[in-house]
């Protein structure tokens, strides 16, 4: 095994035209939900939590530094479609109508593009439809059968009937808690409790259903897995691929709900934290388990069509998950590495037979090069609004310009974190981070707070060094507050408040 960076490529020269080879055009874009880094093999983790992709990532493109434009799933999928920073560049809910996404991009070049996910926050109601040939919202279809489930396709189409401006002033947050409880489980016919999104198995089915009848010509297909996000409740046989411990239906739904409301100073024993943090976590890598077998069939289902070889496969995450680091659970509002830094897979047509190893790249990427990597793929020219990259000249040993800095933003109101609805009247503020590959500095609008870490000493970003006087630390930290100064006026510009307030009234619910 290989890393790789800027300085040296060269050890890639050999294979210069590895992407004059790819000629391929076909392009599976699979996105994973709260996905951990640490849960490979790769970085570190033996627990064998997903196989089948630590056996993809024999033989595959490793980037150790990919970093999400933000922390929950609406602004980091703005960055993935867009190619923009969230907050920073623009409104990120819904998907701006007048931009050119990814697969808007991708349809006007007669490329046939679909669509597959279970996420209340990327259906019609915001725009993701846009751009897709043939678009599957599971979430609407998952949740139209039995009363509870005729109930949350009640609420949900009621977002697309009426303004979400007026449903702010006229619903009680009492009705919204109900609700917002309402979607995140219910039981089926056996007792079991269940999520209200479509499982991996219902999303794969789907995707290779509609690969039988389009894998032949251009093609790209987006696919997204919501089933390690909250709540955890992964079948039983995957439990025990994780923990010798038996989790019964109950004890999920109870660690759920200690989940919902836990507090770094809960009023518990802390033997029964430790005890119920364990459980939830061994939950966590069930439902990755869970995944990662239907990646596995999802796989051999390419293989078996004979385009394995012959296609772009790229596997990331919208954000991470917070496991009780810095006291969260979850993905709230902050911007640590537990959250920011996800996995990037990429497997290109013929790879094998030029590298029978693993590649590893330390450059920092970002979400926002996503989009023009994937028109790379097509040869599709570089949309001139797009601030991300395409890194398939860093892959290709040819120049690449190696970035120097990553930022990340989200809007949040910290008093109202467990409101159900963002409300009319309610503030909302910027936390931003700019981040080098050693340093990260951290701004939070609400508080005026900075944190300052050195990622290369503190990974786990622990000890904020901001109020440290030290001369080598304070230059550093003046480079980096000039470049997030630089964003901050970009953001406080008078069209991007006016833009801003115009989105917040069309944000609902937590993400």
């Amino acid at each position: 095994m290989n890393d790789y960076n800027k300085n040296t490529v060269t050890k890639l020269s050999i294979e210069k035209n590895l992407l004059k080879m790819n000629n391929s055009k076909r392009c599976i874009l699979i996105t994973i939900d709260c996905w951990r880094l640490d849960r490979l093999q790769i970085f570190g983790n033996e627990m064998k939590v997903m196989p089948n992709m630590n056996n993809l990532c024999k033989k595959s493109i490793i980037f150790k530094n990919m970093i999400a434009n933000s922390s929950n799933t609406a602004p980091s999928f703005y960055a993935l479609f867009n190619s923009k920073i969230p907050v920073i560049d623009g409104d990120y809910t819904p998907l701006p109508i007048n931009e050119d996404s990814l697969p808007k991009m991708l349809m006007k070049h007669d490329i046939k593009t679909c669509g597959i996910h279970s996420n209340p926050h990327l259906g019609r109601l915001t725009h993701y439809d846009y751009g897709f040939n043939e678009f599957f919202d599971l979430f609407e279809k998952q949740n139209k059968k039995s009363f509870k489930k005729i109930l949350i396709g009640i609420i949900y189409n009621l977002f697309k009937i009426l303004k979400v401006e007026n449903l702010f002033v006229s619903i009680k947050s009492l009705i919204i808690e109900r609700i917002r409880r309402l979607l995140r489980m219910y039981k089926n016919s056996n007792n079991q409790i269940k999520s209200p999104y479509a499982n991996a198995k219902i999303i794969t089915s789907k995707a290779i259903n509609w690969l039988t009848n389009n894998y032949e010509n251009p093609f790209f297909l987006w696919i997204h897995f919501m089933d390690a996000h909250s709540p955890y409740f992964p079948p039983n046989e995957f439990i025990g691929n994780i923990t010798d411990t038996f989790i019964s239906e109950k004890k999920k739904k109870f660690l759920h709900e200690w989940g919902n409301n836990f507090r770094p100073f809960m009023k518990l024993s802390k033997n029964h934290n430790e005890i119920y943090k364990k459980l939830i976590k061994s939950l966590y890598d069930a439902e990755l388990n869970y995944i990662d077998h239907y990646i596995g069939i999802f796989i051999s289902f390419l293989k078996k069509i004979k385009i394995f070889e012959d296609c772009n496969l790229i596997i990331t995450a919208d954000h991470g998950e917070a496991l009780f680091e810095h006291g969260n659970l979850g993905h709230q509002i902050c911007l640590y590495d537990e959250l920011l830094r996800v996995p990037l897979i990429m497997k290109l047509p013929k790879i094998h037979s030029k590298f029978n190893k693993q590649l590893k790249f330390n450059d920092l990427v970002e979400s926002i090069d996503i989009a023009p990597t994937i028109l790379d793929f097509f040869s599709i020219p570089e949309n001139k609004t797009y601030r991300g990259i395409s890194f398939l000249p860093l892959v290709n040993g040819e120049y690449f310009d190696k970035k120097k800095y990553v930022f990340s933003a989200l809007l949040h109101n910290k008093n109202k974190v467990y409101s159900a609805i963002r409300k009319k009247d309610i503030p909302y503020y910027i936390m931003i981070s700019c981040r080098t590959e050693n340093w990260k500095l951290i701004y939070d609008e609400q508080f005026n707070q900075y944190e300052f870490y050195n990622l290369l000493e503190d990974p786990n970003e622990l000890i904020n060094l901001y109020d440290k006087n030290v001369s080598e630390l304070n230059f550093i930290k003046r480079l980096m507050l000039k470049k997030l100064r630089e964003k901050m006026e970009i953001y406080n510009s008078e069209t991007n408040k006016i833009s801003r307030i115009i989105s917040l009234h069309k944000i609902n619910g937590r993400i």
